[in-house]
């Protein structure tokens, strides 16, 4: 997922609500789609932190990790997401869990090429992240 990507909570057909990536303004992966049909998560994904493909797959799988942890989830098998029942609920999960991902984004070293490009002068634009 990419700086500009975010998390949402959404209300599913059945009145139920799920966080999901919001990805250049279209839904992306619902929260618990990394999970076997029993909500079992896979194993922790390495990271390699110069690939952003393999940040996103982490982030993915570290979100899903405190959303299965989180207490009053259910598991929807059928749509192979976590649910709850109320809006609220959701949110203190959402809250929770883009709190945790801040703290973790912040830990990620910069990619070589952007300390090789510091080293020679370049100045990060305002806000910009790895």
């Amino acid at each position: 997922m990419s700086s500009q990507d975010k998390l949402v909570v959404t209300e599913d057909f059945n009145g139920m609500y799920f966080i999901a990536w919001l990805l250049d303004d279209d839904y992306g992966a619902s929260i618990g789609e990394l999970c076997s049909s029993s909500g079992i998560l896979p194993a922790e994904p390495s990271i390699d932190h110069a690939d952003e493909v393999s940040i996103a797959d982490y982030e993915n799988w570290f979100v899903t990790k405190i959303v299965a942890e989180s207490k009053d989830v259910e598991f929807d098998r059928h749509e192979r997401r976590f649910v709850w029942e109320t809006k609220t609920a959701a949110f203190q999960v959402l809250r929770n869990v883009r709190a945790r991902l801040r703290a973790w984004r912040q830990d990620i070293p910069l990619p070589d090429w952007a300390q090789q490009a510091i080293a020679h002068g370049w100045k990060m634009p305002k806000g910009w992240k790895p």
